[in-house]
């Protein structure tokens, strides 16, 4: 990087000038910089003087988005800075460092806190996707954390692969439903499992199944999976990617049926070319 941490030399006249003529600029109080840094310029500085990158500058580095100002770090609750354009600081009384690549940051699920929940949410669905998803929450679950912290890895898709899966998790969530994604049973790893009711539900994508010898490889593979799960007395639901897309509702509702049977099923007991808008012509965007 091209921009370097100035710390003395001169006196504040001096510095002054230099920052008036855009030869320094002056990120924080005792904190100048040769040239004009880019934000992802400035990110790094700030993280080498001991901040901890947060809120929405983490989020947006870890999620690949542009960098904007001011960088969001945080500070220990005993610290006092003054804001800059350039720099937002957070004082905390849970400090609790971490780092991703070559950054210090704040441990993710405190970082979510500094977000409103909608992009909270949005964030530590990407940072614990997948299979280590759960046990690196479960890891930064035992820091010491706020109240809003726990409710929001409580609130989030943790161990979901992909969008349709954390629809379905949210869709699930909000009908009073416990589940846990990405669920070891046997060998086997399921997108969700219904913890109460020995439910195992998979959410397939088009692409998964398409003609190649991977992809036959996945589906030998499925079927002794769902077996693999019948045998050991799971409930086996399984969805295609665009039918969360397009009919969550439904979904739901089957899922609900095979939870709490209800004398009444809804219209997913008739065959599905009856009623499902794939079946009347309106495109694969319904699968």
């Amino acid at each position: 990087m091209r921009l370097k941490h100035y710390s003395g030399g001169l006196s504040a006249h001096q510095l002054y000038l230099r920052i008036k003529k855009g030869v320094m600029t002056r990120l924080a109080p005792g904190i100048h910089v040769w040239g004009k840094p880019s934000p992802v310029e400035a990110a790094h500085v700030l993280s080498a003087q001991g901040f901890l990158l947060t809120g929405r500058t983490l989020a947006q580095l870890m999620m690949e988005e542009e960098v904007t100002l001011p960088i969001e770090v945080s500070i220990p609750h005993r610290q006092r800075r003054s804001d800059t354009p350039w720099v937002r600081f957070h004082r905390t009384r849970i400090f609790r460092p971490a780092t991703w690549g070559e950054f210090n940051i704040e441990l993710p699920v405190i970082a979510a806190t500094r977000l409103a929940t909608a992009a909270a949410l949005r964030f530590l669905n990407h940072v614990y996707a997948g299979r280590k998803g759960q046990a690196e929450a479960d890891k930064h679950a035992k820091e010491k954390l706020s109240a809003r912290a726990k409710r929001l890895l409580n609130q989030a898709a943790i161990g979901a692969d992909s969008p349709p899966e954390r629809d379905l998790v949210a869709a699930l969530r909000q009908a009073g439903l416990r589940l846990k994604c990405n669920s070891k049973i046997g060998d086997y790893h399921w997108d969700i499992e219904l913890l109460d009711y020995g439910i195992a539900i998979e959410v397939d994508g088009f692409r998964y199944h398409r003609d190649s010898e991977e992809t036959q490889a996945n589906f030998r593979r499925d079927r002794w999976k769902a077996n693999d799960a019948t045998l050991r007395g799971y409930t086996v639901l399984r969805y295609a990617a665009g039918c969360i897309y397009q009919q969550l509702g439904q979904v739901v509702d089957q899922i609900l049926a095979a939870v709490r049977p209800d004398p009444k099923p809804g219209r997913w007991s008739f065959g599905v070319w009856k009623w499902h808008p794939y079946f009347q012509g309106l495109g694969p965007g319904f699968l």
